[in-house]
């Protein structure tokens, strides 16, 4: 029998997924268990004249049972799976009782914050609604109260999803409309009558139509190549800009660090040179001072002093009375304290702690 969905996908523009919605008990909801049992599709007959006969194929939906939000529809932010699927089963299978049931094991708020809010809704009845998404392999009509009735039977259920509401309406009416089309040369009998949907290649109503929308479809199609090309195109272009850019970055930053260094080099010099000009100033400062107030014996213990300790240096300088003639002739021989209480400074700078301590008992 032609498969729905491939002659969905090239007579008309739809989706070729079915999609039918259900309320929840909320009563049988356990939250500490994360358990939502539901009853996903009966045979009753829905707002569009439809049946979902509750024949269903679960190998495709055995592989990977997630459980969605809304059917993943696109724009939406939130598209992870919400739960997964068990315990899927027919109960009454063949009678007019006839319900797809199963549990949804809500994921973790650790897995999925979404879907933790979504297992709260369910049990506080504000979310109510389950979609199941599927194919029908088979479609009949048939005459009830004299309405005509779709079947859909053979169902390859693909997924199952919560829902705030129910499936588009006109969605809904345009797959109702392509059914009927197809069924236009079929007998209405008052019993179920199978049918085969007509090749996508033998002429069926709507066939101008259906060219008009693959010509359509085909244009959009090559406008979405070129706008691909044009976005891959200005990637490449905004990578090599970047690279550029990396290349002049890291050049700067190789010249800013030579930069640093020749900094840190010259400032250490100029320490260098400062200190070494300091040492010089301090050693012909003392230097003066030989054989004027400090005896040659005497300049290397002066001149430490003054390096450290420029205060008391100066007082010492101060309390001594300068060399004559004799003494500086005598060199070592000089008392500089003669005529007075203060000591002369040792070789090693004792004296001159001694010198301060006389200064002040005077």
């Amino acid at each position: 029998m032609q498969s729905v969905y491939r002659v969905l996908r090239k007579s008309i523009t739809m989706s070729a997924i079915f999609r039918k919605d259900l309320l929840v008990d909320t009563k049988a909801i356990d939250v500490k268990n994360r358990r939502v049992p539901v009853v996903a599709s009966t045979e009753a007959i829905d707002g569009h004249d439809e049946i979902v006969e509750q024949v269903w194929d679960f190998s495709r939906f055995a592989l990977n049972p997630v459980i969605l939000w809304n059917h993943n529809r696109y724009g939406q932010a939130n598209t992870l799976p919400i739960g997964r699927g068990e315990n899927w089963r027919v109960e009454n299978a063949g009678t007019s009782d006839a319900a797809l049931k199963l549990d949804i094991i809500m994921a973790s708020k650790e897995a999925n914050e979404h879907a933790n809010s979504i297992l709260l809704l369910f049990a506080e009845g504000v979310q109510r609604a389950v979609s199941v998404g599927f194919r029908p392999r088979d479609v009949r009509r048939e005459i009830r109260d004299d309405r005509e009735i779709f079947i859909l039977s053979d169902n390859l259920l693909l997924e199952v999803s919560a829902t705030p509401i129910g499936s588009n309406p006109e969605a809904l009416a345009e797959q109702k409309a392509y059914i009927k089309a197809h069924l236009d040369n079929v007998p209405i009998v008052g019993r179920s009558e199978p049918y085969e949907l007509q090749d996508s290649t033998s002429p069926v109503r709507g066939g101008d139509d259906n060219q008009e929308g693959a010509d359509m479809s085909d244009k959009a199609l090559e406008e979405t190549k070129a706008a691909l090309e044009t976005a891959k195109a200005e990637k490449a272009k905004a990578l090599d800009e970047v690279k550029v850019y990396k290349a002049q970055n890291e050049q700067l930053v190789t010249e800013r660090d030579a930069a640093i260094a020749r900094a840190e080099t010259a400032e250490k010099s100029i320490a260098k040179a400062e200190k070494a000009k300091s040492d010089a100033e301090t050693e012909a400062e003392v230097d003066a001072l030989v054989s004027v107030k400090i005896a040659p014996s005497e300049k290397a213990s002066f001149l430490e002093l003054r390096r450290t300790n420029l205060e008391l240096f100066t007082r010492m300088i101060e309390q001594r009375r300068p060399m004559t003639h004799l003494e500086r002739s005598a060199g070592n021989d000089y008392d500089p304290n003669a005529g007075n209480s203060h000591t002369a400074i040792d070789d090693d700078g004792a004296g001159a702690s001694a010198a301060l301590d006389n200064e002040a008992g005077c």
